[in-house]
């Protein structure tokens, strides 16, 4: 049951009937049963992994809240001891925390490892004792990898290391933790939710609101345009493009590199959309997740705007952790000391950064070229960071000016490709393939003659009209990217103009989802499911 069929129409439609017709209370416990039917029906297994990470979430942060709250206790009671006495109790009880903290994070981010790698390791053990002559086990071990298992576990740690540091309160209700990190809207590709914003809304009591209903539907009759007008019929001329890329030339390799950065971001936003719009529906509102980074002038900038929650998540518990801690303190004094000032002051996030982004490439697959997805990520930005001087030196002499927006035309142009370029390459097995197709696209790169079966060689999958509606509706989302950043949202203008206005916009939603979405034969599933 995928959010963009009837099924989960009908899902949707009998939750919406149960969450507003029974008594206000009851609205967070059908919340968790029906998360739980989607997920179950979704996964088509038993979600008992959620259940599993969903225990250790909660006795986890029970217990660190039970021991800050007996040495609180401790403390008060003992009113006449000194403040190192106070300070060692609290330092004693703070040991105590972490080491709970400690051994929670290994069993939820052990079960999502084991998950996702055991299987390459398994085999890659295998060939290799093969490659010797001795067999140790069956070849292609592979275990059935849970549907969001990499949202809900972030989710999950981010949740117990917030309770450890002392920012939110453990939830004492355990099925209330348990609609916490069950969540269905976001359940499969996120947004990474935090529990002092996500939570007070899950168990707040809500009315039913007209306004948040249309536009919770126009912004998912928006989300299907992008995903199964754009990415689904974009997918079969950006496939053949990693699959076959050995058979084309440079200039067509080109054009599907630049599709390929359309369709992923239409497929990713598409899908936040939707689970945004439904959530709008119910009262619900979850984190933003893009916001229009196409339009961005450097990788940095891209970052804070794509998979937001994502990138904010690794920021707030990896980046902050490496870079606030004792080793690189104490890195930065020496640094200092030697009067390196500069030096203390990068080193230390150039550290971070390269650990954030190896760990962001190993998190999507445990290959070669998502690792160097990852690791040219955060080198691109320490270049950033580090020749920012020069730059800026050489942008003066040249009187180039950050407001022109030629300038910046082009800073947005060169950001696209850099980005589009990692993230297709990304796509491919080993690198070995993305040095032979770096190559291929070298190859005839200005060809003889141009016609559209050459540009476009899969455009047979989806007829030419469906083409010709596929690239409006790019234009489409260009045109209203561009509008949003200097104006803020469309849909949230259109809902409160008139009738008419809002009724002509559903109805062209709806009829070219209808009619063009989808047309493609391997359009389906989203690209980031697999995470």
């Amino acid at each position: 049951m995928t959010i963009t069929s009837t099924s989960f129409a009908f899902f949707f439609m009998v939750l919406c009937i149960c969450y507003f017709c029974l008594p206000k209370k009851a609205q967070w416990p059908v919340l968790l049963v029906f998360s739980y039917i989607f997920y179950f029906f979704a996964s088509e297994q038993l979600p008992i992994y959620m259940m599993v990470t969903t225990a250790v979430t909660y006795f986890a942060t029970v217990f660190m809240s039970r021991i800050k709250k007996n040495a609180d206790l401790a403390v008060s009671a003992n009113g006449d001891i000194s403040r190192e006495e106070k300070k060692e109790l609290r330092k004693k009880a703070d040991k105590k925390r972490k080491f709970v903290l400690v051994i929670a994070l290994c069993i939820n981010i052990g079960l999502l490892s084991v998950f996702k790698y055991s299987g390459i390791l398994l085999n890659g053990i295998t060939n290799f004792t093969e490659f010797f002559g001795v067999k140790i086990g069956p070849q292609n071990f592979n275990l059935i990898l849970p549907l969001g298992v990499s949202f809900y576990t972030f989710q999950s740690v981010g949740y117990m290391i917030d309770v450890y540091r002392k920012k939110v309160e453990a939830e004492r209700n355990f099925f209330k933790t348990a609609l916490f990190v069950s969540y269905f809207p976001q359940i499969i590709q996120g947004p990474i939710g935090r529990f002092d914003v996500l939570a007070p809304q899950l168990f707040a009591q809500h009315k039913f609101s007209f306004v948040a209903f249309k536009k919770g539907v126009m912004l998912i009759l928006w989300g299907m345009l992008k995903k199964l007008v754009i990415a689904d019929n974009l997918s079969p001329l950006t496939h053949e493009m990693t699959v076959n890329y050995s058979s084309h030339e440079g200039l067509q390799i080109l054009i599907g590199i630049t599709l390929f950065g359309i369709q992923l971001y239409a497929d990713f936003s598409g899908y936040m959309d939707i689970v945004s719009g439904f959530s709008d529906v119910l009262g619900i509102k979850i984190a933003e997740n893009f916001k229009r980074p196409y339009l961005s002038k450097n990788v940095t900038e891209f970052w804070r705007r794509w998979h937001m929650s994502l990138c904010f998540w690794f920021r707030d518990y990896i980046f902050y952790s490496i870079f606030m801690s004792k080793r690189m303190m104490n890195l930065a004094k020496k640094l200092r000391a030697k009067g390196y000032k500069t030096a203390a002051k990068n080193i230390p996030t150039y550290i971070a950064m390269i650990v954030v982004w190896f760990l962001t490439g190993l998190w999507h697959n445990l290959n070669g070229p998502q690792i160097f997805w990852g690791l040219a990520n955060g080198l691109i930005m320490i270049c950033a960071i580090q020749f920012k001087p020069g730059y800026e030196k050489i942008a003066r002499e040249l009187h180039i000016k950050n407001e022109s927006k030629i300038w910046n035309f082009i800073k947005i142009i060169r950001t696209y490709f850099i980005m589009t370029l990692l993230n297709f390459f990304s796509e491919f097995s080993t690198l070995a393939d993305i040095v032979d197709c770096v190559k291929c696209l070298f190859v005839k790169l200005i060809p003889s003659t141009i016609s559209l079966s050459y540009l476009l060689p899969k455009t047979v999958d989806i007829g030419i009209v469906g083409l010709i509606m596929t690239f409006g509706a790019c234009m489409l989302l260009l045109v209203n990217s561009i509008y949003e950043e200097k104006h803020g949202s469309v849909i949230e203008k259109i809902c409160s103009k008139n009738w008419i206005l809002q009724l002509i916009t559903y109805v062209v939603l709806f009829f070219t989802v209808i009619m063009f979405g989808g047309l493609a034969e391997n359009s389906g599933g989203f690209m980031y499911a697999q995470f």
